[in-house]
């Protein structure tokens, strides 16, 4: 009997699951249409001897690209954020993270729990 109800427990979770990709599968992208090669490709006229090609120009010097200043701060700052939860720290350099406490919850001393140590 025990058998029989895994079967049938596979066989319902594989038709669930065959119909989900069936009814929610995305939509296919449309494919562009291949175009004939050689046959549609109209045909150039072969150039006139007579035009004689002129001089071509020299290579172009690439023109630099001009100089952008950066903006950052010279000194670290503390980018302090207060919820009524926590209250976060971070610095300018590089988003680090200085201080979470979690306003709630107070340590033994009585001061809001600090989660981030000290480095």
């Amino acid at each position: 009997m025990e058998e029989k109800r895994l079967l049938l427990a596979v066989a319902l979770s594989l038709l669930v699951l065959t119909a989900y990709q069936l009814l929610f599968a995305p939509p296919p992208k449309p494919r562009a249409s291949p175009t004939p090669a050689a046959s549609a490709v109209p045909s150039l006229p072969a150039p006139s001897p007579s035009l004689v090609p002129g001089p071509r120009p020299g290579p172009r010097s690439p023109v630099p690209a001009p100089v952008v200043a950066q903006v950052a701060d010279d000194k670290e700052r503390r980018v302090e954020v207060q919820t009524p939860d926590v209250a976060v720290a971070f610095s300018n350099r590089g988003a680090r993270l200085l201080s979470w406490r979690l306003l709630h919850f107070a340590d033994p001393r009585g001061r809001p729990e600090e989660m981030v140590q000290a480095v």
